[in-house]
């Protein structure tokens, strides 16, 4: 079975930089500066088209290499911070909240 019936939808058609904006959730980007597969533009792309916090990690690398350990260290940091509450983008008010769409 190929993708489109078995998720309802083309991933070709799927472009997550249109809801970017939109988006207020803090977020964690993070690529290897020598993929090749998924050049590094796409994470930059999203993170400055990115409607709340964001933040973005470059590490050296390609696609399937391993992480170095900043990179984990981040990454815990950043779950630490969105989870245990001390991201202040968290107590952000939604410009859209009591607007009709």
């Amino acid at each position: 079975r190929s993708i489109v019936n078995q998720a309802g939808f083309d991933i070709r058609e799927v472009r997550p930089i249109d809801a970017c904006p939109t988006l207020y959730v803090p977020a964690l980007f993070a690529h290897a500066l020598q993929d090749e597969m998924v050049p590094p533009y796409h994470s930059r792309a999203l993170h400055e088209a990115y409607g709340g916090n964001t933040t973005l990690v470059t590490f050296e690398g390609s696609h399937n290499s391993s992480r170095p350990d900043f990179f984990l260290l981040s990454v815990a940091e950043f779950f630490k911070r969105v989870l245990m509450g001390e991201d202040e983008s968290l107590n952000y008010k939604n410009p859209s909240v009591g607007r009709g769409l």
